[in-house]
């Protein structure tokens, strides 16, 4: 019987990556919704560029890479053994617990300010084409 990934993130291995998640999670957001006072979520502010917001989807790429590497890893052994892992590999490790992965991502949205304006931070996932943030991010680690 295969495992959903709730079922694969109850385990006790997975408790680590967790907290560390749920940690990062809350300081990342706090910062994001800090920002909101400076630059407001509109479209006419989409190109708006700072160091700010450079270090926020740094580290927010930074934990979403940090966490599936650690779940990767410990529940995947074949694959953990790599020294590196890459998005592709986050993409073929999520796609094991979602028969339509880019969909599935694409659907998870996330409330982002009492505006009702909606993030969907997954969009456009596919398998050799990682979500436009993950780019961006590569860029901006690359450039300093």
């Amino acid at each position: 019987m295969t495992m959903d990934l709730y079922q694969v993130m109850r385990q006790n291995w997975a408790k680590a990556p967790l907290d560390y998640l749920t940690t990062t999670h809350h300081a990342i957001v706090s910062r994001f919704e800090e920002s909101f006072r400076y630059v407001s979520l509109r479209p006419e502010n989409a190109k708006t560029f700072s160091y700010e917001f450079a270090s926020i989807l740094r580290d927010a790429s930074s934990a979403f890479g940090s966490f599936s590497a650690a779940v990767i890893r410990a529940s995947s052994p074949s694959v953990g053994k790599k020294k590196k892992l890459e998005i592709a590999d986050f993409f073929d490790f999520y796609s094991q617990y979602a028969l339509d992965l880019p969909k599935g991502f694409i659907d998870i949205e996330v409330v982002a300010i009492p505006e009702t304006r909606r993030l969907q931070p997954f969009w456009g996932w596919a398998n050799g084409h990682p979500p436009s943030w993950w780019t961006a991010h590569n860029k901006i680690k690359h450039s300093e």
